[in-house]
């Protein structure tokens, strides 16, 4: 039984290492972040969808009454809320599955110092 609980503590360590090594995605890939927010804020408002001569979609910047500039505002504002709530929700995530592998390790590590 010993023997099964140390091999968990390992698979646990493991995984608080991944954990640990893929959080703050959004600081990491900082520079990927920004580049694909600045094609998003230029390239969004000509966006029509698949195949717009068939359905006769039309694109955000012939549909409203936004200058261009406006839109480019409108969709830099979406796609910064967007990465923001990204990244506190996937933080708070991770720092939850940290607190209950730490957890699951220090109940395992007891259980083996008292048998």
């Amino acid at each position: 039984m010993k023997k099964y609980k140390e091999k968990e503590i390992k698979a646990i360590d493991g995984k608080i290492k991944t954990l640990e090594s893929n959080s703050k995605y959004f600081i990491k890939n900082i520079y990927k972040i920004f580049f694909f927010g600045i094609l998003f804020t230029i390239l969004g408002p000509f966006y029509s969808g698949k195949n717009n001569y068939v359905h006769n979609r039309k694109s955000a910047i012939e549909m409203n009454e936004y200058s261009y500039i406006e839109l480019n505002i409108i969709f830099a504002s979406i796609y910064i809320i967007g990465c923001l709530l990204l990244h506190f929700v996937w933080e708070y995530q991770d720092k939850k599955k940290l607190k209950l592998l730490k957890d699951r390790k220090m109940k395992l590590e007891h259980e083996i110092s008292n048998h």
